[in-house]
């Protein structure tokens, strides 16, 4: 037996803290409520804890702003319905005045009241207000951006002025190595314009029109080796509206690194046949980012001058996937995805639907590998499904950009070319409808990079090693900015977005596409190609033409140029927007028009003679539609914000299960634990007692 160390007290003693600890924690969970009382908890449960709570409280406060929209919708029924009483009592009037028995005197009364009517009508849309918001005066009604209904056509060359510098950095790495002016001149007389020139003739119809233009680029070339990046193009959008007129500005900075690059001779900059095929490839990348951002739309790249691209950007699947069918993507299906043309259907399913690699993963190997194959499967599915080659692939995705930059959405042109409903839709069924093409395009590419400008899925080698004039694209090789300032009307901003219709790219000729009923007339003779067609009747395709602009008669006798062109869809403005979400892009825009006696057409109704009486009645009667249709569309706004409140209160009310799963207490098996620590506790404190007492038998002990 031990004296100096009473081990079994201090065993005893330990065992009981450390129930009273356990005791502790469950009694804290009963009295809170709540399972997980700190992150220690359960550090997982309280970050999935959290995000369910952002989520209940965003849609519990949204379900309230829907009510309040509905508060606005019921304000603004009321006050029409008045108005819908106003316009049958002028109605009234105006057919009593039409009557042949009523004297000059008596019509003049009539006219005070119809006058007093509109006074009033004129008031009510004045001051209508909800929460100090005028409902009636204009301000809530949908608006048409300038140029959005009648987009300008400029048939000329794009005016840029590339020595416009507004930036001109002295970057430390700008010449940091041997060699970078050798890599520059490189850059600007070879590699640059050989890829735009690729991507021209590869997507002639979205790129050709730019051709001849001087868009000036800024070039930084640095030495970093531990970047990770070879090569990067980025674009900044500017909108000076204090110019009369103002001035819209685009700058572009190409960026490379030559420190990723190995080198035969650094003095010369001769690369590597390995780093030449790389720096082309992403140089091909990077510039059909430039040339989509200037050509279709800068929400191709999320850059904005307003806030409609921004807040509707392409997928970025959609955005890098088209830069690698551009230079090539089957780099990233062989070594990330581990594709290749042995793979089973089984295994490129499941491979497209995994979570690190699916289209709404956002992953790089989402964005460059998935991407690519989305990409180029849409291709052959807008052309029709005619061909995997080359060609037929770049003619489908040549189209498809087209009609964006014609101002149709991606969204409205899958749903048009393809047999899908749209871009959602086209998501979801990508990873299982897509399997046969991409085995066989797995089969074609082999080891080479699958990529579209060479026409040639094997090839390896993207650019010719010579120089070429500027086509699109000048290079500036002093400064890292250059600032594009484009010409008064042109269109810098176009384009759709990922959902909805925008505004027409400038000098956009409908590809592969004519007006609605029958082919516009002949287009010039053999003897004279450039007369122009009669071009009267509208086109025979899907686009509505307007049958007005004469056919380009630049096809000798074959009378096939097409009529007018078609209408292209516009962006709204204007409106009071809810926001029925919590995500930043869950919202309802409600539109209330102007309702006063001007809008109305009532303003000049004057009952004083028979025929204007007469002519009062058709007008009120106009005004009566125009009204009813503005409640017709109150109401349905108002159904559907109470479908908006159902559905939030739903989801609110399952989410807070779901989180009440996660985070609050069970109290029965809490309470069961709680009585086993006790009993245990009051174990552990018994057994306490009895091992202090050890040293008192010892003493009894040495005492006898």
């Amino acid at each position: 037996m031990i004296i100096k160390n009473n081990l079994a007290a201090i065993n005893s003693e330990r065992y009981l803290l450390l129930t009273v600890g356990k005791e502790a924690k469950r009694t804290e969970k009963l009295s809170s409520g709540y399972r997980i009382n700190r992150s220690a908890d359960d550090a997982a449960g309280l970050s999935i804890s959290e995000k369910m709570r952002r989520q209940i409280r965003g849609l519990g406060q949204a379900s309230v702003n829907a009510q309040d929209g509905i508060s606005l919708l019921q304000s603004a029924e009321g006050a029409l319905q008045e108005v819908h009483e106003m316009l049958q009592r002028m109605n009234e009037l105006a057919v009593h005045a039409a009557n042949g028995t009523n004297s000059k005197q008596e019509r003049a009364y009539i006219q005070k009241e119809v006058s007093q009517i509109i006074t009033e009508i004129n008031r009510v849309a004045a001051t209508s207000k909800f929460n100090e918001t005028r409902m009636f005066d204009g301000s809530l009604a949908r608006q048409t951006p300038a140029g959005s209904t009648a987009p300008k056509r400029i048939i000329q060359d794009i005016v840029i002025y590339p020595a416009a510098v507004i930036e001109q950095t002295e970057d430390k790495f700008w010449a940091a190595a041997p060699g970078n002016e050798n890599i520059k001149q490189m850059l600007k007389t070879q590699l640059v314009p050989q890829a735009i020139q690729a991507l021209a003739d590869t997507f002639d119809d979205t790129f050709g029109y730019l051709s001849g233009s001087t868009i000036g680029i800024g070039l930084s070339v640095y030495d970093k080796d531990d970047d990770g990046i070879l090569a990067a193009l980025a674009m900044r959008s500017s909108y000076w509206s204090n110019y009369n007129p103002p001035k819209f500005e685009l700058e572009y900075r190409l960026s490379v690194n030559i420190g990723y690059l190995d080198f035969i001779d650094k003095d010369t900059g001769k690369l590597t046949d390995d780093s030449r095929l790389e720096l082309e490839a992403t140089l091909v990348h990077e510039m059909m980012h430039g040339m989509m951002m200037e050509a279709l739309t800068a929400g191709m790249g999320h850059y904005d001058l307003w806030a409609s691209f921004h807040n509707d950007g392409f997928p970025t699947w959609f955005v890098e996937g088209m830069a690698q069918v551009a230079s090539g993507g089957m780099d990233w299906i062989l070594n990330s995805l581990k594709l290749n043309a042995q793979s089973s259907d089984t295994e490129i399913q499941d491979t497209l639907s995994h979570p690190h690699y699916s289209l709404d993963s956002g992953s790089v190997y989402s964005h460059y590998g998935t991407g690519y194959l989305a990409a180029m499967y849409l291709g052959y599915l807008v052309n029709g499904k005619t061909s995997i080659q080359p060609s037929a692939v770049a003619d489908g995705l040549d189209l498809l950009m087209s009609d964006i930059r014609g101002g149709k959405s991606l969204d409205q042109a899958i749903a048009n070319y393809t047999d899908y409903q749209g871009l959602s839709d086209f998501e979801a069924g990508f990873a299982v409808d897509s399997i046969t093409f991409i085995k066989q395009l797995l089969t074609l590419s082999g080891k080479g990079r699958g990529a579209l400008v060479v026409n040639d899925y094997t090839e390896t080698d993207l650019l010719e090693d010579v120089d070429m004039p500027d086509t699109i694209f000048s290079v500036n090789t002093e400064y890292t900015w250059v600032n594009n300032i484009y010409p008064d009307g042109y269109t810098v901003i176009s384009g759709g977005t990922a959902t909805k219709d925008g505004v027409e790219g400038p000098d956009y000729v409908p590809a592969n596409q004519t007006g609605t009923t029958t082919p516009g007339q002949t287009g010039g003779d053999n003897t004279n190609p450039t007369t122009p067609g009669g071009g009267t009747t509208p086109g025979g395709g899907t686009t509505p033409g307007d049958g007005t602009t004469p056919g380009g008669g630049t096809t000798p006798g074959g009378g096939t140029t097409p009529g007018g062109t078609g209408q292209t869809g516009v962006v709204y403005l204007g409106g009071i927007t809810l926001q029925v979400g919590n995500e930043a892009d869950e919202t309802i825009t409600i539109y209330i028009e102007r309702m006063d006696a001007n809008s109305l057409g009532i303003e000049q109704v004057d009952c004083r003679t028979r025929e204007g009486a007469s002519q009062a009645i058709e007008t009120v009667k106009e005004a009566i539609h125009r009204v009813s249709a503005q409640r017709a569309a109150l109401g349905a706004y108002q159904n559907r914000l109470e479908h908006t409140i159902q559905n939030l209160d739903n989801v609110t009310e399952n989410t807070q299960a779901a989180e009440s799963r996660i985070r609050d207490t069970d109290i029965a098996k809490e309470m069961v634990g709680l009585a086993n620590q006790r009993l245990i506790r009051k174990a552990g404190e018994a057994m306490l007692a009895q091992t202090k007492q050890m040293g008192a038998d010892i003493l009894r002990l040495l005492a006898t």
